[in-house]
C-alpha cells in the first residue's frame, strides 16, 4: 500500500509539476487531445447517453462508495487491533488513504490522456488498463515504468495475500 500510495503521489505530482500544479490546466490540455474536446469535461459522455448507461452509472458510484469500506484489506483492519477504538481508527486511515488515491487517479486519468493521449491508450495492449503504464513511460521512461509495474506488480500479490488471508 505504501508503494502503490508513493508511485501514485509521485506521478500525480509529476503531471502536475508539467502543468503548473494547476489541475484545470490538466484537464483542459486532456480536452484539448480529446476527440469530445470540451465535452470531455462535462458529464453524460460515457454514461447518462441511454438508460442502460445510467443504470452503469449508478452501480459504478454505489461500487465504489459502499465497496471501498467492504474491501478485505478494509475488513481485515477488524481483526488486526485489540480494541474497537482502534478498529475504528484504523479503519478511518485506511478509507482516509484510499480517498486520496481515488484523487490521485482522477489526476493520473487526465494526464495520461493529456500527456500520451486518449488514441494511443485505446489502441495500446490492455487498452484502458494501460493509461497509468503509459504514463509512467511518458514521464520518465523505462526506469519509472519499471518502478510502477513492479509496484502494480506487488500490489496484486498483496490484495491476493489479503484475499486469501480473509477467506481463511
Amino acid at each position: 500500500a505504501v508503494l502503490l500510495i508513493a508511485g501514485a503521489a509521485l506521478m500525480t505530482f509529476w503531471v502536475l509539476s508539467k502543468y503548473g500544479f494547476s489541475l484545470s490546466n490538466v484537464m483542459g490540455a486532456a480536452a484539448d487531445k480529446s476527440p469530445l474536446g470540451d465535452k470531455l469535461l462535462h458529464p453524460g459522455a460515457k454514461y447518462g447517453t441511454s438508460t442502460l448507461s445510467k443504470i452503469d452509472f449508478i452501480s459504478l458510484s454505489m461500487a465504489l462508495v459502499l465497496g471501498t469500506a467492504g474491501l478485505p484489506h478494509v475488513l481485515m483492519r477488524f481483526y488486526t487491533v485489540p480494541t474497537s477504538k482502534e478498529a475504528r481508527k484504523s479503519v478511518v486511515w485506511a478509507i482516509s488513504l484510499i480517498g486520496v488515491f481515488y484523487l490521485f487517479s482522477l489526476v493520473l486519468g487526465f494526464g495520461a490522456a493529456a500527456l500520451v493521449g486518449p488514441e494511443t491508450i485505446a489502441t495500446a495492449p490492455g487498452g484502458v488498463n494501460s493509461a497509468a503504464p503509459l504514463l509512467a513511460f511518458q514521464l520518465g521512461g523505462t526506469l519509472l515504468l519499471g518502478v510502477i509495474s513492479a509496484v502494480a506488480f506487488a500490489t496484486i500479490l498483496a490484495v491476493v495475500a489479503g484475499l486469501t488471508i480473509t477467506a481463511s
